[in-house]
């Protein structure tokens, strides 16, 4: 099962991976740049609603990939 650490984690690698800042997130999220600071802080719990507009944001079609990052890439990448 995954962990909320360990989605928090999968988020703050997203945004390094894609070079993205917080602030970028936000605006492509439509979720307050202090709610993903939060978030990303531990403050605040992660909801459901949260992983699908960051999903969305990091160009996911599903929660599914956010939650597994990055080990959906390497499944993708050993059947390409």
């Amino acid at each position: 099962m995954q962990t909320t650490n360990q989605l928090r984690e999968n988020i703050v690698k997203c945004l390094n991976d894609r070079h993205m800042s917080q602030n970028q997130l936000a605006v492509l999220s439509g979720i307050h740049e202090s709610t993903i600071s939060r978030i990303l802080s531990g403050k605040r719990e992660i909801l459901y609603s949260h992983v699908c507009q960051l999903s969305r944001a990091f160009g996911f079609h599903s929660p599914a990939s956010l939650i597994h990052y990055p080990e959906q890439l390497a499944i993708i990448s050993k059947t390409l």
